[in-house]
């Protein structure tokens, strides 16, 4: 007969500052340093430049509706992003506002999240984040 065992309840962060908070982003006067896997172009697999020092804007933002689609896309490493990018030549780290950063806790991807554009330019990093 085995006795114990407790159910442990999944943390699930619903805000963005929980978010960055659950994955230890760097966050600076309201902005979070989140990143992207892109071509050796500075391209994402959908086509978006986020070409160092350029600022990106989603011409698709949906106010956060859906987990996919509908605006940028980000992960809290570039060893997250790769899962979304498996032909990653490039790392970028990208500033986003905290205030228009959107988190899907109940999603299919958790480590991911979206906002409508990037506030601070871009910049080159390598695969642990390094700038470059």
């Amino acid at each position: 007969k085995i006795t114990g065992g407790k159910r442990i309840k999944a943390i699930k962060p619903r805000t963005a500052k929980a978010w960055c908070a659950f994955y230890g982003v760097e966050v600076n006067a309201g902005v979070a340093v989140l990143f992207k896997s892109v071509g050796d172009d500075f391209r994402s697999p959908h086509g978006v430049s986020y070409a160092p020092a350029t600022t990106p804007k989603a011409e698709d933002w949906d106010g956060g509706k859906a987990e996919c689609g509908g605006g940028l896309h980000f992960s809290p490493t570039p060893r997250h992003a790769v899962s979304f990018n498996y032909d990653a030549k490039r790392f970028v780290a990208c500033g986003v506002k905290l205030s228009e950063i959107v988190v899907h806790p109940d999603g299919v991807y958790p480590e991911k999240v979206k906002a409508p554009r990037v506030a601070t330019p871009c910049y080159e990093v390598d695969r642990d984040g390094k700038r470059i």
